[in-house]
């Protein structure tokens, strides 16, 4: 008899909610954001277990954008977008996107979900490509995890991370700039995956 609880080794990482909710009255009031990409960065490429840190990362690390990119991996992305803009204060909520990611121990270089897209000002304006890069594990009104007990910015195993994004501001240049909150805020809550237990029996 073989009796066991299966668990994840890897991260789940839930786009739960994508809103903006640009001031009526601010310089963004008249603004549109249409995403165009969704992608994580800092994705570690293997994993060393140890008792002291379980989920300390190689210092080799993926990205899902770039395909020109050493580094690049496909699978952390969700490749270009069907164009679907939101704006209004606040918009309607826009999809939900699913990601999968090694554990990240590291604070520094985080693993972080990326939104890129192109910010208009309004409907005129011809646009400007912008990033959000989001914090997992970390919600920005705080900077607290979204699970007590463990470490804001860290990622763990078994664990999904759902995220609900508000953007409020012009994002940034690049990919791995840091935003404010006053730019997108950022709401995390977590749920362990689902357990499966099993039993088998062989005669």
């Amino acid at each position: 008899v073989c009796s066991s609880d299966l668990y994840h080794m890897v991260t789940k990482v839930s786009l739960a909610s994508l809103t903006t909710n640009f001031l009526t009255t601010g310089a963004y009031k008249d603004a549109i954001f249409t995403p165009s990409e969704i992608f994580l960065i800092n994705v570690p490429d293997k994993l060393y277990f140890n008792n002291a840190s379980p989920y300390t990362p190689s210092p080799t690390f993926y990205r899902g954008q770039l395909p020109s990119d050493a580094q690049y991996k496909e699978y952390l992305g969700t490749g270009v977008l069907a164009a679907k803009a939101i704006s209004g204060s606040p918009s309607t909520p826009w999809g939900t996107q699913y990601f999968y990611t090694m554990p990240n121990s590291n604070t520094t270089n985080d693993t972080r979900l990326v939104i890129a897209g192109t910010f208009k000002n309004n409907g005129d304006d011809t646009g400007t490509p912008v990033f959000y890069p989001v914090h997992i594990n970390y919600n920005s009104a705080d900077g607290s995890p979204a699970q007590s007990g463990q470490t804001a910015k860290q990622t763990y195993a078994n664990y999904n991370y759902k995220l609900t994004v508000v953007i409020q501001g012009k994002g940034a240049d690049h990919p791995t700039d840091i935003i404010d909150k006053q730019t997108a805020t950022v709401t995390a809550t977590v749920q362990p995956f689902v357990d499966a237990t099993q039993t088998n029996i062989f005669n």
